[in-house]
């Protein structure tokens, strides 16, 4: 089962049924999985990442396509939401 499609879709669904404005995918180099557009404004890029990001290359790539979306949309919030939160050190 790929909990990473189930994950995208279950927060397409909720950008969908709560926002109900235009979401798209963007790449270049890099890839968003949501960008969300009212009118002419992106509000928000949307990265979603089911593995762990308590690996550095993960949380490393995840926030890369983060950080390219921010050139192309500099006025949006950039959110990365993680299906598997990752551990905190005690």
């Amino acid at each position: 089962m790929d909990y990473g499609k189930i994950t995208e879709t279950l927060v397409y669904q909720h950008l969908k049924s709560q926002f109900r404005q235009d979401i798209f995918y963007w790449k270049t180099k890099q890839e968003v999985d949501f960008v969300v557009r009212s009118g002419n404004d992106t509000c928000s890029a949307i990265q979603v990442a089911y593995d762990n990001l308590d690996d550095p290359i993960t949380l490393q790539r995840e926030s890369l396509s983060l950080d390219q979306s921010q050139v192309q949309f500099p006025k949006a919030e950039a959110k990365l939401i993680a299906g598997r939160v990752p551990k905190t050190s005690n």
